[in-house]
């Protein structure tokens, strides 16, 4: 891993920036903006994130790892207008901030008990996104979809105590504000 930059993200293109040379990344590069360094960011998260694909068509499937035994709520990523919180892998959402028509978000949920209603929201930073699709996989049947503005709410009924669903964008990109998923109780 190289770098071409001493610290990227300056806003300078000086001189001394263009005479800058190609160099073995260390161990702490850019830790202080993620928390670790770059070379550990990569081993831990990016192999995960970004499976290996070739050309347009393929297929990607981002997974979405929540465990509901302990909580009844799960939000990835703040409401704030921004999907840089998601994309630089901060909570244990691992994936891009954005869905497009090559990638999925597959989740895997491990909930207290079974059955149990459930409800998955998409909070996107376009003011009016289009419609996801939800595909229920495992254990999961999916009720009732709701779509308002930038608002993509999915209402699930899970037969299982682990279940497995994907989410996808069928037409544009959608860049993700923010995930959520709650146990609903009737």
């Amino acid at each position: 891993m190289f770098k071409v930059v001493d610290q990227p993200w300056q806003g300078t293109y000086t001189r001394k920036a263009r005479q800058f040379p190609v160099t073995p990344v260390e161990s702490e590069y850019l830790k202080d903006r993620y928390k670790v360094g770059l070379p550990e960011m990569y081993m831990l998260n990016v192999r995960a994130a970004f499976p290996v694909r070739e050309g347009w068509h393929m297929i990607a499937s981002f997974p979405v790892v929540v465990d509901l035994r302990d909580s009844e709520s799960v939000q990835l990523g703040q409401i704030d207008g921004s999907s840089a919180e998601l994309v630089t892998f901060k909570q244990r959402f691992t994936g891009n901030g954005r869905l497009s028509t090559n990638a999925f978000h597959t989740w895997f949920v491990h909930l207290p008990s079974s059955p149990v209603n459930l409800l998955v929201e998409y909070i996107s930073t376009r003011k009016n996104a289009s419609s996801l699709n939800l595909v229920p996989l495992i254990g999961v049947r999916l009720t009732r979809a709701e779509k308002e503005k930038n608002i993509q709410r999915f209402f699930l009924s899970a037969g299982e105590q682990e279940i497995v669903f994907a989410v996808f964008s069928p037409g544009v990109p959608w860049p993700v504000d923010s995930l959520k998923i709650s146990i609903i109780f009737p």
